[in-house]
Order: C-alpha cells, then structure tokens, then sequence
C-alpha cells in the first residue's frame, strides 16, 4: 500500500505547478532593471487540492520581500492568481537569469504543502472484459 501512495503523492506533485504570467519581457535584463509578474498555481490533476500553504521567496537575481500565502481550495483541472510581484528589482548578475520556462528559479522561489480531496476520486482504467457464450447443458 506504501508504494501505490508513494506514486500518487509523486503523480500530484508532478500535477501542481507554478507559472509565472505576465512577466515584463527584457531581452537582456541587467542590475538595476526593474520587472513585474503574476504566479499563478495550475492544478492538472483530476482531483481537488486543499490547503496549500506556501511561501515565495526572491532568486538569485532579485531582491524582494517574501510572501507567504494560503488557498483554501484549488479545483480539479483549475488555477488561480497566487500573488502579484509589481516593480521587482534584478539585483543579481544577468547572466544568472535563466531565459525560457526556467527563468522563475531565478526570480523567485516556491514552497507549498497541501493535500489532496481522495474521497472525489475515480480510478479509471481501460481493461477489456472478455465474455464467453455459455450454452447450457
């Protein structure tokens, strides 16, 4: 039983993401630039997440005050707008920003605890059922 809820706790993990939106596009941010953007929490799964607790904290390459924050509730298949970071300072070397799907490592940092709604869950599967043609005796 361990392991089947090891891989579901690892297939939600996997299924709960953060993306940053809006973000102000510099093609070659330096020290000093300031940014703006949104995170958003993007739950994939088929199943509700409850109580996600978390705080975002600055990367390597800005400097801001970190947040915490607290959501009740996050459907199946939904997301919601976590916080609004507006007039962020790049305070660390450019070429410590990553461009592409990997630049919030450097803007900012992620922790979330949370838990899942099992008690929603459906467990599909695509087995055929073979039947046999049963002639009485």
């Amino acid at each position: 039983m361990g392991k089947i809820l090891d891989k579901l706790r690892k297939e939600l993990t996997d299924q709960l993401t953060f993306h940053m939106r809006n973000f102000l596009d510099q093609r070659d941010p330096r020290v000093g630039d300031r940014i703006s953007f949104e995170v958003w929490a993007i739950n994939q799964s088929d199943m509700e997440l409850r109580d996600l607790k978390g705080s975002i904290t600055p990367g390597k390459a800005t400097n801001f005050i970190p947040s915490t924050f607290k959501i009740p509730f996050l459907p199946a298949n939904g997301k919601l707008l976590v916080k609004e970071f507006k007039n962020i300072e790049i305070t660390g070397n450019p070429d410590d920003i990553v461009l592409g799907e990997l630049i919030m490592d450097s803007i900012a940092n992620i922790k979330v605890e949370w838990r899942s709604v099992l008690s929603s869950m459906n467990l599909k599967h695509n087995k055929k059922v073979l039947f046999k043609k049963v002639i009485p005796a």
